[in-house]
């Protein structure tokens, strides 16, 4: 817990007396209380929303906000719908972590997120592609890493910066699965945590822009291995030998199509 949170989290316990409760348990009232506080501006007790006790499906906090009331039990709602009109209710979950921001491909139990739904292509196993991307990974060169990858293309519905972090929300990996997936494998390789990533973030709302992001950055002209042969510095070097030949009988070299 970083100690801004901390502070907050201290001053929170003595207002509301919970110094008898574990620290988790603490936090946890601290965040139903950050979150429920800002849907509803009227008092409610703590235990009412809590739900972290075991058996709670990772659910830390609940609450139902019903035509602006939060209600706690069945009475109140039977109140509500015999004395209006109509019923308009909101369900709020709540799981509460100490520790920072989550991972971006993991969750707590280095399970890998299922983020690349958007992808055009789902993790393609051992292909050349990622072998190459391992054995880079294997070899240690993760100072080269950077410059070898294209990075990860990420598509957010809203970002928060703070300082050099950002939170974003309702994220997918639109390029980049085949790059996050050699990572996620390779996450023990001593050393590789010295490894940079590009990563590009875009932010919209338009499912339309979402959708053509996708398509436009995974839309690329098919390089056959022959081509890739191409750039290699014999091919250079032959070419710029027919090039300098003058023979009555010229000779041409097409190393590029």
């Amino acid at each position: 817990m970083d100690k801004i949170t901390g502070s907050l989290l201290t001053t929170f316990v003595e207002q509301n007396e919970l110094g008898n409760k574990g620290e988790a348990t603490q936090f946890e009232h601290f965040s139903n209380y950050s979150i429920a506080s800002k849907q509803f501006r009227g008092s409610f007790d703590l235990e009412d929303i809590h739900s972290g006790a075991g058996d709670d499906c990772a659910i830390d906090g609940i609450f139902i906000i019903v035509n602006g009331r939060i209600v706690t039990d069945c009475d109140e709602l039977n109140d509500i719908v015999e004395t209006s009109g109509h019923l308009d209710a909101d369900i709020h979950f709540i799981q509460s972590k100490t520790t920072s921001y989550l991972k971006l491909i993991q969750d707590e139990n280095e399970k890998i997120h299922s983020i690349f739904d958007d992808n055009v292509r789902d993790f393609q196993g051992d292909n050349p592609v990622n072998k190459k991307i391992k054995n880079t990974f294997e070899s240690k060169d993760f100072d080269l890493f950077c410059v070898l990858n294209n990075g990860v293309t990420i598509v957010s519905s809203s970002i928060t910066p703070a300082g050099n972090r950002f939170t974003i929300r309702d994220y997918k990996v639109v390029n980049g699965c085949q790059t996050s997936h050699v990572l996620h494998d390779c996450r023990e390789i001593e050393g590789i945590e010295q490894v940079f990533l590009p990563i590009k973030i875009v932010v919209t709302e338009n499912e339309d822009i979402k959708t053509n992001i996708t398509l436009e950055t995974n839309s690329q002209t098919e390089v056959k291995t022959e081509q890739l042969e191409a750039i290699s510095v014999f091919q250079k070097r032959l070419e710029l030998y027919f090039n300098a030949e003058k023979n009555s009988i010229p000779l041409y070299y097409e190393r590029r199509s």
